[in-house]
C-alpha cells in the first residue's frame, strides 16, 4: 500500500512537473521573437543620378559631343570620383580632338557639396562600326567606391539603302 501511495505521488509530481515544463516551452520559445531585433542606423542619403537617355543615328567618322553634369546634393564632399566609359567595338571617344585609348577612367577628384562638374567628351563611330547596329554607351559617375549610370547614349549605326527591285 505504501508503494501504491508513493508511486501515485511520485505520477502527481511528474504530471504537475509535465504541465508547468508545457506551459514554460512557449515562452522560452517566443521569448526571443518579442525582442526588439538589432536596429541599424540607415546611411546617409546617396546622390541618385537622373538617368538622361540620348538616341542618335549617326554616319561613321561623324562626331556626337557628349556633356555629362554631375551635381552633388549631398551635404557633404564626393570624393575619389571618376567618369567612366565602357570600352565598345565600333566606338571610339576623343577628349579635346585626341583619341583616348583604354581604360576609359577620367579622374575628376573630389566635388563639394552643392558644387558641379562639367564633363564633355566626343563619341565617333569608326570605319568599322556594322550598319543597322545600335551601340549603347553608358557613362558612368563612380564616387568613393559606388559606382551609378549618369547617361546612357545609343547611337546607330544607319542602314544602307536597298536597291529597288523592278517588276
Amino acid at each position: 500500500m505504501r508503494e501504491e501511495r508513493g508511486r501515485r505521488i511520485y505520477l502527481w509530481a511528474l504530471a504537475v512537473l509535465g504541465l508547468l515544463l508545457l506551459g514554460i516551452i512557449p515562452v522560452v520559445w517566443a521569448g526571443p521573437l518579442g525582442q526588439p531585433g538589432r536596429q541599424t542606423v540607415p546611411p546617409p542619403p546617396t546622390a541618385t543620378p537622373i538617368i538622361v537617355v540620348e538616341e542618335q543615328i549617326v554616319e561613321p567618322g561623324e562626331p556626337v559631343t557628349i556633356t555629362i553634369r554631375v551635381r552633388n546634393p549631398r551635404g557633404n564632399p564626393m570624393q575619389d570620383c571618376v567618369i567612366r566609359l565602357d570600352e565598345i567595338v565600333g566606338v571610339e571617344y576623343l577628349i579635346d580632338g585626341e583619341v583616348v585609348i583604354p581604360p576609359y577612367v577620367f579622374p575628376i577628384g573630389t566635388i563639394e557639396a552643392g558644387a558641379e562638374f562639367v564633363f564633355e567628351v566626343t563619341v565617333v563611330l569608326t570605319d568599322d562600326a556594322q550598319p543597322c547596329t545600335e551601340y549603347i554607351i553608358y557613362i558612368y559617375l563612380e564616387c568613393e567606391g559606388e559606382s551609378s549610370v549618369v547617361r546612357q547614349v545609343t547611337l546607330t549605326a544607319p542602314c544602307p539603302a536597298l536597291p529597288e527591285v523592278g517588276e
